[in-house]
């Protein structure tokens, strides 16, 4: 017979458990056995074997759920055609390498929205069996239509019926949730502004997800798109930049207020991948004594429209429902660096509890773990995060990683031993 763990008491000068609670000052985080024990203040008595880690002044709160990534993408600016000609041992080591950047910045679980052929499956059980890595909630191919944004991962699908098939060869591959592009993107001959797909296809998505017990994402950076995916019941909407079609010109952001009252109405959760479409260079631009003032000008417009949406939309009663993830994997949006959207939230006016919220409780909640993660309560895993100082009077503090925790493993501290 083994020996019962020995458990794990962390104290920290505040801990913010998720649930929306003010911080609790100097308590204690009892773990064992990779989950949480309880939760008690700091002169409790505790079990004579305990293992005490003191965190001095420092914030610990549920670790990060980035709803929202691309594990097998490198995020060296290479476009998508060129990295899927790459042979699939290349994806999965980026994979491997991602996820490790991304734990040791604080997420402990990823919902990667796509990847190619069955890579994304294969990635998340290769990971499962690595003690010190995040989990992985995997999608598998994307659904899109011939040609569409991301039809190299496989997952083309043009009409209802194929759409449910699809959706049955996936839940039969065994992936996590199912994720539909409903808009154009990123890929070559694809436009972002315009729907890829009917009302009637959506509904064919959703039915089938449905019907073998699967959560939905869909892809929608246009206005149009997110109304039908709402209107079909999709459970999460990423992106949503309410792009529309300019006759001859470059699409328009064009807020909608009647989209939101229907995200809202319905209690579709919202992903904003808050740095995606270019922060990494912005920041690397602006860093450089000879910044391109042209690619500097283009993604701050880019982003204050980003961030306008953002304001518009916590003015409009949907910060219940936003979750704030990454994008990480395409382009140049690059692992590692959780902290950035978290930031770009604050600076929209997003207060610095409830952005923490969207990046734990609320983005756990999103992806269908709320009862097993994305909090500090007894009986969850113990996903942890400590970062230095008081995260709550400055967000921007989360970029000071001190210690990670996935699923009661500790995996790396700036805390003397």
């Amino acid at each position: 017979m083994g020996t019962a763990p020995r458990p794990l008491a962390l104290r920290a000068a505040r801990i913010l458990t998720g649930d929306g609670e003010p911080a609790r000052p100097d308590a204690v985080v009892l773990v064992r056995g990779g989950a949480i024990e309880a939760v008690c203040a700091a002169t409790d008595p505790l079990p004579d074997d305990t293992v005490v880690l003191d965190l001095g002044d420092a914030t610990l709160l549920p670790g990060f759920v980035d709803a929202h990534a691309h594990l097998t993408l490198p995020a060296d600016r290479r476009g998508y055609e060129a990295v899927h000609e790459l042979p699939d041992p290349d994806l999965l080591a980026f994979g491997r390498a991602n996820a490790e950047r991304h734990l040791r910045c604080g997420v402990t679980t990823v919902r990667d929205n796509g990847a190619r052929g069955t890579l994304g499956v294969r990635l998340r059980d290769l990971l499962a069996g690595v003690p010190a890595a995040p989990r992985v909630l995997a999608a598998g191919r994307p659904l899109t239509p011939p040609g569409g944004h991301f039809h190299f991962c496989g997952g083309t699908a043009g009409t209802p019926a194929e759409i449910r098939d699809a959706v049955h060869r996936l839940a039969d591959e065994g992936v996590d949730h199912i994720k539909i592009i409903a808009s154009g993107g990123g890929t070559a001959g694809s436009r972002p502004e315009e729907c890829t797909y009917s009302g009637e296809h959506l509904r064919a998505a959703v039915g089938a997800a449905r019907a073998r017990g699967l959560r939905t994402a869909a892809h929608c950076r246009a206005a149009e798109s997110a109304r039908q995916a709402v209107a079909a019941g999709i459970d999460c909407l990423e992106h949503l930049d309410f792009l529309r079609p300019v006759a001859g010109g470059d699409p328009t952001v064009e807020y909608d207020a009647e989209t939101v009252r229907m995200i809202r109405d319905a209690g579709t959760y919202l992903s904003m991948t808050m740095q995606a479409g270019g922060y990494d260079t912005l920041l690397d631009q602006r860093g450089r004594p000879d910044p391109d003032e042209r690619v500097v000008a283009r993604l701050e417009r880019y982003f204050r429209d980003k961030l306008g949406v953002l304001r518009r939309l916590l003015d409009d009663g949907l910060g219940e429902r936003i979750v704030i993830s990454t994008d990480a994997g395409p382009a140049d949006t690059r692992f590692g660096r959780f902290h950035l959207g978290l930031a770009l939230a604050a600076e929209a006016g997003y207060p610095a509890a409830d952005v923490l919220r969207a990046a734990t409780s609320r983005a756990a909640e999103a992806c269908g773990l709320g009862a097993s993660t994305g909090r500090i309560t007894p009986g969850h895993a113990a996903d942890l995060v400590a970062v230095g100082g008081d995260v709550l009077a400055d967000v921007t503090r989360a970029a000071d990683v001190r210690l990670v925790l996935a699923r009661g493993t500790v995996v790396g501290t700036g805390i003397p031993a």
